[in-house]
């Protein structure tokens, strides 16, 4: 393919004050698009924009401690404006208890500094040229290049003001572009890496998390999560925690199958995919046509990355209520009496929170979710038919079989403190 061509070439770059990070894959999902527009030309006055900015407002984090810090836990650029990752991500963070930093994306402050890496920018064009003809993509790449350098240098400036002597690197997820960044330039001076599970990756249609994961521990969700590690060929160590999302969550005791009378239905965000667009819609179609022969209601929840103009039109009002933005989905999940949801990382917060769930795949869909076909529906007539075997005891065991294979045993607080301890972020 062209874009694992282009990846390995820039990977083969040693880009000025970077030499020792393979920048392809730093790049990785601009590369590939998931994280590049459609319109290419407007993307890169967007990023050429955003560069400037950057120079004079190149400081961009809350930077806070506790104690003596040996530990920084990034939550990066790359996941600016998801609220929903933050709380999980500081989470984990405060598990830690004393000695170590957060450093957190923020609002943007004015500082002129930034001036003297002007420099950078050039070289990198430069290097790029040969691999990257085409201007606007070249920009959009030196541009999230430019993110990641300025992030690091905003931690080293931090940790030589303070005098900080950091020996561990905790992030979100390290493949994405800036924490992909430092997490290389960490394992470069043979520090300590680990990044957390921030959603469920599924091994036939995105391995890249795992397969291409470079911190030395990768704290996976579930048995599940760690035998994806093992089938891609993950390096490092797992240890299997449980996911950051559940950290404080008020749980059930056991699984209540009471009444339907109200329908959670989570859309799956859409990122650039046009057919989780067209599952979203069709999920949202099947169930409001169940509801409405069946006298139910339906909240729905949008993913943080839909476009609700996408589905606007779909909507029954009669039936469906749209949640506020600021809802949980564990909020949710506790007001309805049966969880929706497609490849959602919410199946797993409802699992937890012993909700009753179904699990929407197209037809032509051929994953392999462990007990998908007992738990799944395609159409109306098997959405009904599930439904009707929902008070069953084989639903129930069904349900149980699911939670021990994609949720970690025992307490989720008591499992971090204990990987924390193990790798020696906690003494």
């Amino acid at each position: 393919m062209k874009e694992e061509k282009l990846q390995t070439e820039i990977n083969q770059i040693q880009f000025y004050n970077c030499e020792e990070i393979e920048m392809g894959d730093v790049l990785h999902y601009l590369i590939t698009g998931q994280l590049l527009g459609k319109c290419r030309w407007k993307t890169a006055i967007k990023a050429y924009v955003s560069m400037v900015v950057r120079i004079a407002c190149s400081r961009s984090y809350k930077i806070e401690s506790n104690g003596t810090p040996k530990t920084i836990f990034l939550f990066s650029n790359s996941y600016r404006g998801r609220e929903d990752h933050k709380r999980a991500f500081l989470a984990a963070a405060e598990l830690v208890d004393k000695d170590y930093a957060t450093m957190v994306c923020d609002k943007r402050r004015l500082r002129l500094c930034g001036l003297k890496y002007f420099i950078c920018l050039i070289r990198w064009n430069r290097q790029l040229k040969s691999v990257v003809p085409q201007f606007d993509k070249r920009i959009a790449f030196v541009s999230a290049i430019f993110q990641a350098y300025m992030d690091y240098e905003e931690m080293m400036e931090a940790c030589k003001n303070f005098g900080w002597e950091i020996g561990n690197l905790v992030v979100h997820c390290d493949v994405m572009p800036v924490d992909c960044f430092f997490v290389q330039k960490f394992n470069h001076i043979g520090k300590t890496t680990v990044t957390l599970q921030h959603g469920t990756y599924i091994r036939e249609k995105d391995e890249w998390p795992m397969k291409k994961s470079k911190s030395r521990y990768f704290f996976a969700e579930s048995q599940y999560a760690e035998e994806c590690a093992k089938d891609c060929g993950y390096c490092g160590r797992v240890i299997t925690v449980g996911s950051p999302h559940h950290i404080g969550l008020d749980v059930n005791k056991k699984l209540e199958l009471k009444r339907i009378k109200i329908i959670g239905v989570f859309l799956d965000g859409e990122g650039t995919k046009s057919q989780v667009i067209q599952d979203n819609i069709k999920m949202i179609q099947i169930v409001q046509e169940y509801s409405k022969k069946n006298s139910k209601n339906i909240l729905l929840k949008y993913h943080p990355s839909n476009h609700k103009r996408y589905y606007e039109k779909y909507i029954d009002t009669k039936v469906t209520t749209v949640c506020p933005a600021e809802m949980m989905a564990d909020e949710v999940g506790n007001m309805a009496d049966l969880a929706i949801m497609s490849k959602s990382t919410v199946f797993l917060t409802m699992l937890k929170l012993w909700k009753p769930v179904l699990i929407y795949r197209s037809k032509d869909e051929n994953l392999k979710f462990y007990l998908k076909d007992e738990i799944s529906f395609s159409d109306i007539h098997t959405f009904e038919k599930k439904i009707q075997r929902m008070s069953t005891e084989e639903y129930k065991q069904k349900i149980n079989q699911c939670r021990d294979y994609y949720l970690a045993p025992g307490c989720i607080e008591e499992n971090y403190k204990m990987a924390f301890r193990k790798i020696g972020i906690i003494n």
